[in-house]
């Protein structure tokens, strides 16, 4: 046992047993050593017993991290002093600072005093200041310093609000575009996020984001709060909140409405545990009366600063040298004909038809896009849309409330496929009338070569070609789709071969031809579908031609 090895040789090289829960813990990037102690308690010959002990009874594999640390930590042992127990005056060591970034700063209620009265800055972690993904604020002393500056001579400049603000700001200039991504359900727009995110030069939901789960740039900033209510209601003091307009939609109207005194520090009933989010909120809270009062107004105003990265009031970030950002928009949360009670949709008044509703609900995708000063452009997924009705589950669904009434089974998903089609040619038509560039994409075509998929999405940001895209999480995707389309499509099929004798009397030699070229085109899409009853194509036909 590699624990009892440790204490016994401990006691011959040491001259005491080691006692993790007494042994000072402590940082290699910044060690002062005093030379003429470590001769005097010869530490070269300590360490190197113990590099022999590791290499006769492998306390720690050789190719391992902890190899490099825990021979220190054993050799060391008794043997260290905290710089705040031996300096005088004191000294301040501050190190993590490459897993930080200065919005976590601001959040955390800090400033830049904590860097400008540090006698040492360690950036340990993954951002480093040398290189692209060093956060632009907390990298100054590191940038300063390599320019000739001495400590002393640029320490105003880091307690400068402005100065530094205005640093914080310059990866903004380098974001050249911006785009939505529109999809329709289960088109492959998940797969499509994860991967476009992993180019170093586009910025579009936070799975590979520097600044990691903290402040990353969330790809569904859009997301309505009815869509996931426990998810947000669990995250609603962490500090990516403050990216989602829905956060902004409920809480600013509430805190314009008490902020003398919650933004005065008086918190009282739902604000109190919110101190965190309270100076964003305030900041917002703050602006034009007529701006926070007009809900479309306020929303066009925050679509603008997301797809612009506008740091000043945007708080989540994107990587370094990103040129272009994103976001998701899913088109079932667009328009008022997929309405239910307590939902919360953007353009809940307009209907697919063309009609306008009595009601209305939610603020405007496409007013929001056409004020833009500068528009982004669109992508827009889509999926055939049989595939995409048994890919949701939601023929399994109507056969679970309806078992045992074929009929009307087979009427609410003919129902179904019409619903889908419509607000299809409702989307299609509304996109078509912003008149900025849009890129069409198929699941079909993106699940047969995602590289071809890249390119394209490439040429049409604006970006450089990326030959590193991890395709695995797409692997991943579709296993799972694949395993949700066979459970619904087994329901399905076992209803519809109920009913398939009844139709088969109704068929036509044109029809049973036609038929079986709907069929094979669709088996071309997907390879469930090769059992697809011929019930369900026949009432898919028939509601092909009726509209």
């Amino acid at each position: 046992d590699s624990t009892i090895t440790s204490k016994k040789q401990a006691m011959r090289i040491n001259g005491k047993p080691y006692d993790m829960r007494e042994a000072e813990e402590w940082n290699f990037g910044f060690t002062l050593l005093d030379l003429d102690n470590w001769k005097r308690l010869r530490m070269t010959d300590r360490y190197e017993e113990w590099m022999k002990v590791n290499y006769q009874d492998h306390i720690f594999p050789e190719t391992s991290l902890t190899f490099g640390l825990g021979i220190a930590f054993l050799a060391f042992y008794d043997r260290v002093s905290c710089f705040d127990d031996i300096t005088e005056p004191k000294i301040h060591i501050r190190d993590g600072y490459g897993y930080v970034s200065y919005p976590e700063f601001m959040y955390n209620g800090l400033d830049m005093s904590m860097i400008s009265d540090g006698f040492v800055i360690h950036y340990d972690g993954t951002k480093k200041p040398w290189d692209q993904s060093g956060d632009p604020v907390l990298s100054l002393p590191f940038e300063l310093t390599m320019k000739g500056m001495k400590s002393k001579d640029y320490k105003h400049l880091l307690e400068d609000k402005t100065f530094v603000d205005k640093v914080n700001r310059r990866n903004q200039k380098k974001v050249k575009n911006s785009f939505l991504v529109l999809s329709d359900i289960r088109a492959g727009s998940e797969w499509f996020m994860q991967v476009i995110d992993q180019h170093p030069e586009v910025c579009a939901g936070g799975a590979t984001a520097i600044d990691g789960q903290r402040t990353m740039y969330p790809h569904d900033i859009f997301r309505p709060y009815n869509e996931a209510k426990t998810w947000f209601s669990k995250q609603e003091h962490t500090m990516h909140m403050q990216c989602y307009w829905n956060f902004i939609q409920r809480w600013v109207p509430t805190v314009r409405k008490f902020k003398h005194q919650w933004c005065n520090g008086k918190l009282t009933g739902d604000a109190l545990g919110m101190e965190q989010h309270m100076p964003y909120l305030c900041k917002w809270a703050n602006k034009d009366e007529s701006k926070i009062n007009n809900e479309q107004v306020l929303f066009s105003e925050y679509v603008e600063q997301v797809l612009s990265a506008d740091k000043d009031s945007f708080i989540c970030s994107c990587p370094a040298g990103a040129k272009a950002v994103g976001a998701r928009v899913m088109t079932e949360w667009i328009g008022g004909s997929h309405r239910t009670k307590d939902s919360q949709r953007y353009d809940g008044n307009e209907l697919d038809d063309g009609t306008v509703a009595g009601f209305s609900m939610g603020p405007s995708v496409w007013k929001a896009i056409k004020k833009m000063k500068k528009k982004p452009k669109l992508i827009y997924f889509r999926r055939n849309i049989m595939s995409e009705i048994m890919s949701n589950d939601i023929a399994a669904h109507h056969i679970k409330r309806l078992h045992g009434k074929p009929d009307v089974v087979e009427a609410m998903a003919v129902k179904e496929y019409v619903k889908r089609r419509q607000h299809r040619q409702y989307v299609e038509d509304s996109m078509k009338n912003l008149g900025v560039p849009i890129l069409e994409l198929d699941y079909e075509e993106c699940d047969k070569d995602m590289h071809v998929c890249m390119r394209k999405a490439e040429s049409f940001l604006g970006v450089s070609k990326f030959k590193e895209y991890n395709l695995g999480v797409t692997e991943e995707n579709k296993s799972h789709h694949i395993e949700e389309s066979q459970g619904s499509w087994q329901q399905l099929k076992a209803l519809a071969d109920a009913v398939e004798t009844d139709l088969r009397e109704l068929k036509t030699v044109t029809k049973y031809k036609i038929h079986q070229k709907v069929k094979q085109q669709l088996m071309k899409n997907h390879n469930l579908l090769a059992s697809i009853p011929s019930a369900m194509f026949e009432v898919m036909l028939e509601t092909e031609e009726d509209s």
